[in-house]
Formats: structure tokens, sequence, C-alpha cells
């Protein structure tokens, strides 16, 4: 993502309100990665003192209601961008956790998709398909893992 555009700075944005609303809700905290370098995950979750998983936080301009009803809780991300998240989970012994914030209802969906031996959690498909190439726009065909998070934990914000 480029944090220097106006884009870029929204979802930075966007991606701390998801962390805060999941932080209120847990025992979890986050250890974010700097904003300044392109980095394989947005960085490191610790509960009780300890890194105890890595996470990566996506924001969607959609509704719960679409994302359960329409494209049933699957979310696309690009597969190239997931491995290398999961292989730094295997290297670091750390569970993966992924963190969507669906941007009109304040809801935040987490998931832990491999586990600290690396165990995939969630059932994912991959396809090659043509998406936004970044948060400032354009389009690409490539590698697109479609990640079942239908037994995501789901966090509201306090309104």
């Amino acid at each position: 993502m480029d944090a220097k555009t106006q884009r870029g700075r929204q979802a930075l944005r966007h991606s701390a309100d998801a962390i805060t609303i999941i932080e209120k809700n847990t025992r979890w905290r986050f250890i974010p990665i700097s904003d300044e370098v392109p980095a394989d995950i947005d960085g490191f979750i610790e509960k009780n003192g300890v890194v105890c998983g890595l996470y990566e936080v996506k924001a969607r301009n959609m509704t719960y209601f679409d994302f359960t009803n329409k494209f049933n809780s699957v979310w696309l991300v690009t597969f190239d961008k997931l491995m290398r998240a999961a292989n730094l989970s295997r290297q670091l012994q750390l569970s993966f956790t992924v963190i969507v914030y669906l941007i009109p209802d304040g809801v935040v969906i987490a998931k832990t998709l491999w586990d600290a031996n690396w165990t995939l959690l969630v059932d994912m498909s991959v396809r090659q398909t043509t998406t936004q190439k970044t948060v400032n726009g354009g389009s690409v065909s490539r590698a697109n893992a479609y990640v079942d998070l239908s037994s995501a934990s789901v966090f509201r914000a306090k309104r």
C-alpha cells in the first residue's frame, strides 16, 4: 500500500479503527510494523505480555450483510501476499490472523488462518482473476485466494 496517498492514509485509518474495535473486545494487543516501508504483515499480536501471532488488516467498503450473503463470507486476497505472511508465520512458529473491517457497519471479523504449527484452519481456493491492483486503483490479473471466513469472530464498534 502506498501510505503517502490519500487513499493509502484512509486505509491506514480504517486499519487503526479495526484494531481499536478488537482491542476493546479482547485481551489482545496489536504491535504494528511501520507504515513507512512495505511489509509482508501489518504487525504482531501480543497477549499477556507475549507475542503470540501475526496479523494482517484489510478494510472493505461493504456491509456485513453483503459479505455474508452476496459473497458467502469469502474474503478475496492476493495469493502471493497471503503466502508471504503464511511463510513468516511458519518461520516464527506463530499463528497468522486476518482482520477484515467492514466499514459501513463498523464490523470487524477476525480469523486465524494458520496456527503456530502451520496448520491451515480455513477452507481456501486459489484462482487466476483480475482485481484492483492497489488501494489507489488500477487492475491486474493474478492468483487470488478465496478464503472462507464464515467461522470468523465478529466484533462490532460500540455506537
